[in-house]
């Protein structure tokens, strides 16, 4: 486990998006990137879109826990 996004993407499979509250998974999230994982691949356009997506679930999480 971990809350670091770029850790998730580079270690997981699939990865677990939680929700803010009540702490429950929002989403399970495949990682459509080839392994082995490096940290060169952080600047490739999958690792982006990949970071934009979890991004994205976790910041409505943070609007509907207001």
């Amino acid at each position: 486990m971990t809350h670091d996004i770029d850790e998730a993407i580079l270690r997981g499979d699939p990865v677990y998006v939680m929700g803010a509250r009540p702490g429950r998974i929002k989403q399970i999230l495949d990682v459509p990137i080839e392994r082995p994982r490096t940290l060169d691949m952080v600047m490739e356009r999958s690792f982006i879109d990949m970071k934009r997506k979890i991004f994205g679930l976790l910041h409505d999480g943070l609007e509907e826990a207001h």
